[in-house]
């Protein structure tokens, strides 16, 4: 009769454990469900990427930019979109973006076509702050591709180049460009902040 009893409360306590380590889905932030996100593995889509970051290659070397991530301003209806790259010490560099949300909101395989983008690099050693800027992003020599606009992300990628346009004096090397070659982003959605 011992041996039953202890056999059942094993077996009890086994079943136990096992049902409470189904709990559904994991979600890293309990307050928001990603249930809907993209899975950042799949390489069809555009490269792997997580959520929050961009990646991809810069000028023939691979960067990471995290945090990465967009903002939608209520009283203009402008996306802003922005990325720094991780642990980026000597050059801070950045990329903005900013477009019509309504050029954006829900879109799928899709060209953004009329948005501003900036690249800007700070060298902290040399005080030198410089700028490559496209406007509008759908050139031939570059542009911007929106895989898919849900769920309160967006991801897509960047693909050419940008030409150095600030500062203004001294006068911008026309030679000094910046190329990226498919950098992936995926980006999570933040309150706007001015």
């Amino acid at each position: 009769m011992k041996k039953l009893l202890i056999g059942s409360l094993l077996t009890v306590c086994v079943a136990s454990s096992i049902v409470s380590c189904n709990n559904g889905a994991y979600d890293a932030n309990p307050g928001k469900d990603n249930q809907g996100a993209l899975n950042p593995l799949d390489t069809s889509i555009a490269g792997i990427v997580y959520i929050g970051t961009m990646k991809g290659i810069v000028n023939g070397g691979e960067l990471i930019f995290s945090p990465a991530y967009f903002s939608i301003d209520p009283e203009s209806g402008t996306r802003h979109i922005w990325g720094r790259v991780q642990n980026d010490s000597v050059y801070w560099r950045t990329i903005t973006m900013t477009v019509d949300n309504e050029l954006v909101k829900g879109k799928k395989n899709d060209t953004v076509r009329t948005a501003s983008f900036t690249y800007s690099v700070y060298d902290t050693v040399r005080k030198v702050h410089k700028k490559y800027t496209q406007t509008p992003t759908n050139t031939a020599d570059f542009h911007v591709v929106l895989v898919a606009d849900e769920n309160n992300t967006m991801r897509g990628y960047f693909n050419g180049f940008v030409k150095n346009t600030e500062p203004v004096i001294p006068t911008p090397n026309p030679n000094d460009i910046v190329t990226f070659k498919k950098l992936n982003f995926y980006l999570d959605n933040k309150p706007f902040k001015k």
